[in-house]
């Protein structure tokens, strides 16, 4: 999108969020992969940590599978087994522990994050964003990003290793994942291999990228799931590109890859006829491709520098028609699910959003199918939040947010519901479900924000009965 569209209400978007996962944080993690408890998956923790410092002092070499060696010398591969036996109790689970860790770091480090084991050291991949420089013509373009992996020794390994410096060797297999961080990998979706998306290819190739062409949804997913994208360009003449979109965004594991949206002519993307999911930028047909790429190399920037705030975004937007309604609910559980919510935290978020939605649709719209509700969902490390914007001419919504909140907000909702007018159950509802709600100055969009976690002092969420 232009820059005036990466806003929502005059408010730019939060950033997705880096995290640096502690001991005690990957301790839960590696707990979840072996099926420990607490307990035991610190036992484990700190199994591994004597093993290597063991391994330190005898001049061995710790193998972690699909990741690396740690070397103090060049000496055999130590054997952890009987360290992990006497934590787990069971030499069949500890034979299985050094792979279960090793993946789980795996995993952690590939998100761009660092990992801290008490004893061992810090694991981290970094990744320098891209970011807008001068060429030598001093056009403006996207200078690629750049990936690393490094490990820094934790002090009690320093002293055990004595005048051996510890040394970690990444396996072939992981230094490709990593420098697929730093991939400048554009996926063009088309709808086939013409004079179109050759040109496509010539002006991403000539702007320093690596454009890959293929003409269906289900081999960008294919290509995104195996080979990853730096960003992707979608045709909306694809068939089933909606399922390309919904897929992208709804997943954290690809949330964050750029999505640019090309129209065909006379299209107007802001006009939804089905529940559709947004890019992050668009172009309708004709356009200059030069101002495609620049565009696109925008976004590429604004999404690389989306690391230290959010987790997901996504915007979606649907017509005030039933099935397109309830579309849109489908979409917010999926989403609601992989939030991080517990399930009574899911089912009152879902209720809230379902009456927002149903407001929007019955007191904005009027139920006017030719009207839409725009939708923006942002999760960061400790709430969601989700904006519900409708077409009508908004309301008197602090009055009815203080009803909402008073005693008699049931009494004086059920008056106005039988004269025909909005009430305040809806509100007290929604109130009920979330943390906090808050209206725009007009009072045609609503913001809805829950904690991922229980509020010390706050009362649990009144689930509604229907």
């Amino acid at each position: 999108m232009p820059e005036a569209a990466c806003r929502f209400e005059g408010r730019p978007y939060p950033r997705e969020c880096r995290m640096n996962v502690t001991t005690a944080d990957f301790a839960r993690k590696v707990g979840l992969a072996l099926s420990l408890d607490d307990a035991k998956s610190d036992a484990v923790l700190k199994a591994l940590s004597k093993g290597v410092q063991a391994a330190a002092q005898q001049g061995q070499t710790v193998e972690l599978p699909g990741l690396g060696r740690l070397s103090f010398g060049g000496g055999a591969p130590a054997n952890l087994t009987a360290d992990f036996a006497e934590a787990l109790g069971d030499a069949g689970d500890a034979a299985t522990a050094v792979g279960s860790i090793a993946e789980a770091l795996r995993v952690e480090l590939l998100r761009v994050n660092s990992v801290a084991i008490d004893g061992v050291g810090t694991f981290e991949v970094k990744r320098t964003p891209p970011k807008l420089v001068n060429d030598i013509n001093r056009c403006r373009m996207a200078a690629p990003p750049i990936a690393s992996f490094s490990f820094m020794p934790a002090p009690a390994l320093l002293h055990a290793s004595g005048e051996r410096t510890p040394v970690f060797q990444p396996v072939d297999e992981f230094n490709r994942a990593v420098d697929a961080l730093a991939s400048t990998s554009i996926l063009l979706v088309v709808p086939s291999f013409d004079f179109f998306s050759e040109t496509l290819i010539y002006y991403f190739e000539k702007s320093g990228f690596k454009p890959k062409a293929v003409t269906s949804v289900a081999e960008a997913l294919r290509h995104i799931q195996t080979q990853g994208a730096y960003a992707v360009t979608l045709d909306n003449a694809v068939p089933e590109s909606h399922r390309l979109s919904q897929t992208l965004k709804a997943s954290r594991d690809t949330n964050r890859i750029p999505l640019f949206t090309l129209y065909p002519k006379g299209f107007n993307p802001d006009a939804p006829t089905t529940f559709t999911v947004v890019g992050d930028a668009h172009l309708v047909q004709p356009f200059e491709i030069r101002k495609m790429i620049t565009m696109l190399e925008g976004e590429l920037v604004r999404a690389s520098e989306a690391k230290d705030q959010i987790q997901q975004q996504i915007m979606f937007m649907f017509p005030s028609e039933e099935s397109q309604i309830e579309a849109a609910f489908d979409f917010g559980h999926k989403i609601f699910e992989q939030s991080g919510l517990n399930d009574e935290g899911q089912v009152a978020l879902a209720a809230a959003f379902r009456e927002g939605v149903g407001n929007a649709n019955q007191h904005g719209n009027k139920y006017r199918k030719d009207k839409k509700i725009d939708v923006l969902y942002l999760l960061d490390r400790e709430k969601i939040t989700i904006v519900v914007k409708d077409m009508g001419e908004g309301f008197d919504h602090q009055r009815y947010v203080k009803h909402g909140k008073a005693s008699d907000a049931i009494t004086a909702a059920r008056e106005r519901g039988a004269q025909g007018r909005m009430g305040g159950l809806g509100i007290m509802l929604m109130l009920k479900c979330c943390n906090r709600i808050e209206y725009n100055q007009k009072g045609n969009a609503i913001t809805l924000t829950k904690s991922l976690k229980p509020v010390p002092g706050e009362a649990p969420p009144v689930i509604p009965m229907r």
